[in-house]
């Protein structure tokens, strides 16, 4: 793809790129939580826990506000990896028309022609994801009943018996097996298929839906592309305050305060001081006598004025 990083500039990889597209396939399986994946295991051990909470402690709103947030973001995760998916490695390919429209001066390189056919990355890159993707299969398998409903991180993790639900699920659910199969009794599963669905219908279905639903929720899509103005108001607000802060610091209290003032400001007040002593501290024994001779004048002066 010549470095290309735009998803809406792919389309179509599947043809192209079988390892890549199928280790992302189970990577994404894996990720929403699809039974019998490890992402499955680990996910859905969250839920279920925080959903026995909520039901020993329906009067807690924390429990029933954890609990209603990993059930959106069951449904979210399932429609963004699957978008991922599908605008990458299916539909429409869309990276001719960019190579037609983004032929710049890097239009040639090592790699080739940026409007040539994409290829399978070199196995550097495939090897790892192969590797990845067959533990994100049985990994969850293999661990979820000596580690977790077993005991086979021995004392190394203690849960407060206060909040220690994993006994009720094992007694609910049993070993790997049953805990997966158990998913289809329960609403996880069916938002990770709607949220799939979804995908499928905007992306691959009908494309042309995400531009319509744009332009009627444009300001709704201004504010999440601007991530709520929070990357904003950390860079002029927060971090412009506390550049300013530091160069009041380092300008006020660096550069006047000690640099000036006590450093050089007590330099100078010994060196005037020297320059004074240096005129008193002449040399000459006519000046010292002078100088005896006011002083003593000067005594003589304070005691006839104090009796």
């Amino acid at each position: 793809m010549h470095h290309e990083q735009d998803m809406r500039k792919m389309g179509g990889l599947f043809k192209y790129m079988k390892i890549t597209a199928v280790t992302c396939w189970i990577g994404s399986l894996a990720l929403i939580g699809t039974p019998f994946f490890s992402g499955f295991y680990s996910k859905d051990l969250i839920i279920d826990a925080v959903h026995e909470q909520h039901l020993h402690h329906p009067d807690n709103a924390i429990f029933t506000y954890a609990y209603w947030c990993v059930m959106i973001g069951v449904f979210v995760t399932a429609f963004y990896s699957f978008r991922l998916l599908f605008m990458t490695f299916h539909g429409k390919p869309r990276w001719q028309a960019a190579a037609h429209t983004d032929h710049g001066h890097d239009a040639h390189d090592d790699h080739g022609h940026h409007g040539g056919t994409p290829h399978e990355s070199p196995w550097v890159v495939t090897l790892p994801l192969v590797v990845l993707a067959f533990f994100s299969v049985i990994i969850g398998a293999a661990t979820v009943t000596p580690l977790i409903f077993g005991d086979g991180f021995g004392s190394s993790i203690v849960i407060s018996e206060a909040h220690n639900v994993i006994h009720l699920l094992h007694e609910e659910f049993g070993d790997w097996v049953q805990f997966a199969l158990a998913a289809f009794a329960h609403p996880v599963v069916y938002l990770v298929i709607a949220g799939v669905l979804s995908a499928w219908a905007l992306y691959i279905k009908w494309p042309h839906l995400p531009d319509a639903i744009d332009s009627k929720l444009k300001p709704l899509r201004v504010v999440l592309e601007n991530k709520y103005w929070f990357d904003w108001f950390n860079e002029k607000v927060i971090a412009a305050g506390s550049r300013l802060l530091g160069k009041i610091f380092w300008k006020g209290g660096d550069g006047f305060v000690i640099d000036r003032t006590l450093v050089d400001g007590s330099a100078n007040l010994i060196g005037w001081t020297a320059g004074i002593v240096r005129r008193v501290q002449s040399g000459f024994l006519y000046s010292y006598a002078f100088w005896m001779v006011i002083g003593l004048a000067v005594m003589l002066g304070w005691f006839l004025t104090h009796t």
